[in-house]
């Protein structure tokens, strides 16, 4: 039997082939295990396209037997739209051989036995042997990696942002349709170009330096945290720009995926919203639950007595007197639970600590702000220095109304007092007066008809002249005189401007 007529090998190659290129006795069953232990499959094929090896992931990836593949034209593992093309393709590399990668750029695709096909990723090596030169195709089925790239194209073209991905040295590899829009440049404008072009011409000295930083210590955080970023479009506008980035791991190396969104609607906002803070009568300070401040407006400043810089980052708790610091991150905490708007410290009486040390009265309401990072909370805070003077003012005014009201109260009660005393006395003098007179009135001519009949000038007709029992009406009349007298006493002693009389003509003395 000559060589020729040798049954082939179960990889496909001849055995005269086989032993020109292994010379072990045991080269077939080595040369055989070690294209079956391959991953991927492995076609052999001669100048004129011709199959002549073949290995076991092959029969499973095209599901034809390997006597069906020996001796074929290998185009029958080609879609029939590319095998003209192929054939010209393979002639032009059997006159350049060397390892490289089928159809750079392209996308490559296989049929199977069932005519279904597959995209596939090709590597071709020349192979020289004895009778000549065999191109071996490394073929793998990247239909899980197609169906991974899709997924991961759909999240990148459905992504809001523009997605930028990026290299070690700085050159766009991959971006999406919002980097289109957002830009104004086409996709094949970009990849492979420097990521610079897209930034503003007085940063890009500085960024390939900051680049160089983020790749030594890749991890998702903001760029440029606390600056304000612009990007730069293709007609040489700029925008505003909020930039994230995250590492991404591939095979390749540390990718870095940037999403770029424009902020110029954001930033109107923002100023429209600054504006309505600086409008705001009161200070506003906005915390975040860390208890950071964030925002304040001028008031703020003016309040307490710090400069906006001094206050931003802040712990809030700096503007808390010392006695209450040790509970409020705990009342701040249970702010967060249960977020609403609401006084605060309803009931107490609240303090804020100015910049100097001293202390003010104040009055907060509190209310959540819901944000892309969270929820915030804005607090209102108004000095209640002033509000408190006023009400202890109006408290004092309201207490000596009182007493004035109690004041008039009692005088007015005094004056009708003393108006009843006066009209009592007027009454009692009055009555004092006419008792004097009528006592008085008979009186007067018996002790002076008695006076004379003491004296002895007269002698009334039928009275005897005799001196025994004159004592008698003289001591009679002294009592009528004390009498008289104790009345007109009692009348002077209670009404000093009242008549008095001292036995003879009545008088009045004021």
């Amino acid at each position: 039997m000559s060589r020729s007529s040798l049954p082939p090998s179960p990889c496909g190659l001849r055995r005269d082939r086989l032993t020109s290129v292994a010379r072990p006795r045991d080269a077939d069953r080595w040369f055989r295990d070690l294209l079956d232990s391959a991953p991927d499959a492995i076609v052999g094929v001669d100048r004129e396209g011709r199959i002549v090896l073949v290995n076991a992931q092959t029969e499973k990836l095209f599901g034809y037997g390997r006597d069906e593949l020996v001796n074929q034209p290998v185009e029958m593992l080609l879609p029939e739209r590319v095998r003209d093309a192929h054939q010209r393709h393979r002639a032009g590399y059997v006159s350049d051989p060397r390892t490289r990668p089928m159809g750079v750029g392209l996308d490559l695709a296989a049929r199977r036995k069932d005519g279904s096909e597959f995209p596939a990723e090709i590597s071709l090596s020349p192979l020289q042997t004895e009778e000549g030169l065999i191109v071996t195709s490394i073929i793998r089925d990247l239909s899980e990696r197609k169906s991974a790239d899709e997924r991961f194209s759909g999240l990148m073209e459905s992504a809001p942002d523009a997605m930028v991905i990026v290299d070690p040295e700085g050159r766009i590899v991959l971006v999406n349709g919002q980097v289109e829009r957002l830009f104004g440049y086409g996709r094949e404008e970009l990849l492979g170009r420097p990521v610079e072009i897209l930034v503003p011409e007085r940063y890009r000295r500085v960024h390939p330096e900051h680049r160089g930083e983020y790749f030594a210590d890749p991890r998702a955080r903001p760029m440029g945290a606390g600056l304000e970023l612009s990007g730069l479009r293709k007609d040489g506008s700029e925008f505003p720009a909020e930039i994230s980035l995250s590492p991404m791991h591939t095979k390749e190396g540390v990718l870095v995926t940037a999403a770029i969104r424009d902020a110029t609607e954001r930033r109107k906002v923002e100023g429209k919203f600054r504006g309505l803070l600086e409008a705001a009568p009161d200070a506003i300070v906005i915390v975040e639950r860390s208890g950071r401040i964030v925002l304040v407006n001028s008031q703020t400043e003016r309040l307490f007595g710090y400069r906006r810089d001094q206050l931003l980052g802040q712990n809030v708790e700096v503007l808390v007197p010392e006695r209450f610091r040790a509970h409020h991150p705990e009342h701040r905490s249970a702010y967060f639970v249960e977020p609403r708007v609401r006084d605060m410290g309803s009931g107490l009486e609240l303090y804020g600590l100015r910049r100097d040390g001293s202390e003010f009265p104040v009055e907060i309401s509190l209310s959540p702000l819901e944000t892309e990072e969270g929820i915030l909370v804005t607090s209102a805070i108004r000095d209640v220095s002033e509000r408190q003077a006023l009400v202890r003012e109006r408290a004092a005014r309201a207490e000596a109304e009182k007493l004035a009201r109690e004041n008039a109260r009692l005088y007015a009660e005094a004056q009708a007092a003393r108006a009843n005393a006066e009209a009592a006395n007027r009454a009692k003098d009055e009555f004092l007066s006419v008792l004097s007179h009528e006592l008085r009135t008979p009186l007067t001519p018996i002790l002076a008809w008695t006076r004379q009949l003491l004296r002895g000038r007269v002698a009334p007709a039928g009275v005897p002249r005799a001196s025994r029992g004159r004592s008698k009406p003289s001591s009679a009349t002294s009592r009528h005189r004390r009498v008289w007298s104790r009345i007109s006493s009692t009348s002077r002693a209670s009404s000093p401007g009242s008549c008095t009389s001292t036995g003879g003509p009545s008088s009045c003395r004021t």
